[in-house]
């Protein structure tokens, strides 16, 4: 199974159970590392995510997981935060961060750049507004490669 459909198949046998536990399944991502192949698992919370809630996650997720043989072979399984900038995977993710400062980088140009940073105005059903200096600028969720908060720390 190819990379994309494991973090898929992991995503959508997990979620219900995170969700009944109120935990926000942020992202998955399957990755072959120096130390071996890795699947981690980023989980977000109204309060906090601390090393409590990470192992109650991993102990929850492990047994579906291996119960599904969704990976041959051996692996590390890590569930962390997403950190403070988080990226944005889901129209949900959006919606709950507008007005704050994202970066997005498109798969192909808009008006002639693909790298956008300013506020997040507005997010709806296809896509989202983000206001970059004093212009605007409509982007659909489909054309977006990456996007993540920005944070901002001022001394």
């Amino acid at each position: 199974m190819r990379k994309k459909e494991i973090e898929e198949r992991v995503s959508q046998l997990i979620r219900p159970y995170l969700e009944s536990e109120k935990i926000d399944l942020v992202d998955v991502e399957f990755a072959s590392e120096p130390k071996g192949r890795v699947l981690r698992i980023f989980i977000d919370k109204k309060g906090k995510v601390d090393l409590n809630t990470c192992a109650f996650v991993s102990e929850m997720i492990d047994p579906l997981i291996e119960g599904e043989n969704i990976i041959s072979g051996s692996y590390y399984l890590e569930v962390s935060s997403p950190g403070i900038e988080r990226p944005l995977k889901r129209k949900e993710d959006y919606v709950r961060f507008i007005g704050s400062k994202i970066s997005v980088k498109t798969f192909s140009p808009i008006d002639g750049r693909r790298k956008f940073t300013g506020i997040l105005k507005k997010a709806g059903e296809e896509g989202f507004i983000i206001q970059c200096n004093s212009e605007n600028y409509e982007i659909f969720y489909s054309d977006v490669s990456k996007a993540n908060l920005v944070v901002e720390i001022n001394f």
